[in-house]
């Protein structure tokens, strides 16, 4: 689970009203996992309409997988005005298969710009 301080912080966040630019670095988070994917998703569909920047860092979050990347792909998808992204995965190769990656990649793809 993600700890009480990132909880608080994504909770803050989603009092904004609009958000063009979301950078989070969760490299080498330990407690980062497929329901801190969740979370995320859930920060970015709140911002689906203005969100037009993404730069997520997983790099050695070795708890998260499929689960959590399916949650990104979908998010993904809702924000209409995305543009730019930038997704690190670098050292998450024990949980995250063929199947993540092309949720990932599915997401991507229907962006209609």
């Amino acid at each position: 689970d993600m700890n009480s301080r990132s909880k608080t912080v994504m909770e803050s966040l989603t009092r904004i009203s609009s958000l063009i630019d979301l950078t989070l670095d969760f490299s080498q988070c330990d407690y980062f996992n497929d329901e801190g994917c969740k979370s995320i998703g859930q920060l970015m569909n709140h911002f689906q309409t203005t969100l037009a920047n993404l730069h997520l860092n997983f790099s050695w979050c070795c708890k998260i997988g499929d689960g959590g990347l399916k949650n990104l792909g979908d998010a993904i998808r809702k924000c209409s005005k995305l543009s730019h992204i930038t997704l690190n995965f670098e050292g998450n190769t024990r949980n995250i298969s063929d199947i993540g990656v092309g949720e990932i990649a599915q997401g991507i793809s229907s962006l209609s710009h």
